[in-house]
């Protein structure tokens, strides 16, 4: 963290002489200038890298955390299925229509592969919005919708 840190300052010091440099017009003032981009996009693959790996680290820490797995659990109920549903209850249609026309597009442009043509849902929506409803018909659909009803008795 330390070096991170550093490194942070020494930036911003480049940054202070790249900005007194820019004013100069000289061919050593754009040679430092390159030299300290260079250095700069070398810093930012090196935080990537770094920080990369620990985000990964710390996901997979996250997933194995009991308090994790009962909010993910608590996501998953009924009750926050039928609290996320209701305020998009209205743009479903909208949805569900922009992905049809959408998929009629892409057959009339000859976009989509000829293997792709099912018939059926499969072949009316395109496919992120398919396996969103596939996805969704999974769902108890009377338990979510009861719950939607006791959310609209207490509002």
């Amino acid at each position: 963290v330390r070096v991170v840190g550093c490194a942070f300052f020494l930036l911003l010091a480049t940054v202070y002489v790249t900005g007194q440099l820019l004013w100069a017009d000289s061919e050593m003032a754009a040679v430092v200038v390159g030299m300290l981009l260079m250095f700069f996009g070398i810093f930012i693959c090196f935080i990537f890298a770094v920080f990369g790996q620990a985000v990964r680290a710390s996901g997979r820490r996250l997933r194995r955390m009991p308090m994790f797995q009962a909010t993910v659990a608590a996501c998953r109920s009924d009750w926050a299925r039928a609290f996320v549903l209701l305020p998009l209850l209205p743009v479903i249609p909208i949805l569900l229509a922009l992905s049809a026309a959408n998929q009629q597009v892409r057959r009339c442009r000859g976009l989509v592969d000829p293997t792709q043509r099912k018939s059926g849902l499969q072949g009316l929506l395109t496919s992120r919005v398919h396996g969103l409803v596939i996805h969704l018909s999974r769902w108890n659909w009377i338990r979510v919708l009861h719950r939607v009803y006791v959310i609209c008795l207490l509002y």
